[in-house]
């Protein structure tokens, strides 16, 4: 299974993200990510052991109490094969984000809490008009951290498919 740990966006967060930044994605000539799709990912574990990846998470949970998601700023991620990706920042002000990737098994030192708001095949043209929409730093909304969610992704033809493998709650 391809699998990740993440702490998805409330609903009326993502929904309020998704009715911001769609016409910006449209602009781009970007797809913009669904609203019940919007989450920072923690940690990807990619091809991995159901059951180990189930107790970093829970191990990471166990230990970290619920807390406030701040949504701010916007930045923009070029990848290898010239794609991109449009994102809002998140943090918790406490580093909880951060710690929870730890706990989580990610071992990146440039972790970047985000949530991945539009994705463009990058080109100068491309590049030029996202700079409009990047680095801003002004508060874009907030949501109530509960859980660490266990999920898969499934690849498609039509983009990535999740389901909630399974959750557990901070305390």
């Amino acid at each position: 299974m391809r699998l990740f740990a993440a702490v998805f966006a409330e609903e009326s967060a993502a929904r309020a993200l998704f009715e911001c930044f769609a016409p910006v994605a449209e602009l781009l000539n970007a797809k913009p990510v669904p609203p019940e799709k919007m989450h920072i990912t923690l940690n990807f574990f990619g091809e991995a052991d159901v059951k180990k990846c189930e107790e970093l998470s829970e191990k990471a949970a166990a230990g970290c109490k619920k807390f406030e998601v701040i949504i701010k700023g916007t930045g923009c991620f070029i990848r290898a094969g010239n794609t991109g990706v449009l994102w809002a920042g998140a943090s918790d002000g406490n580093g909880n984000l951060k710690t929870l990737a730890l706990k989580t098994g990610n071992t990146a030192s440039g972790f970047t809490p985000h949530i991945t708001l539009a994705r463009f095949k990058s080109n100068a043209a491309a590049q030029n008009k996202i700079a409009e929409y990047t680095g801003k730093n002004e508060v874009l909304g907030s949501f109530p951290a509960q859980k660490i969610t266990l999920a898969e992704s499934v690849l498609t033809p039509g983009g990535a498919l999740y389901r909630t493998v399974r959750e557990f709650d901070l305390i």
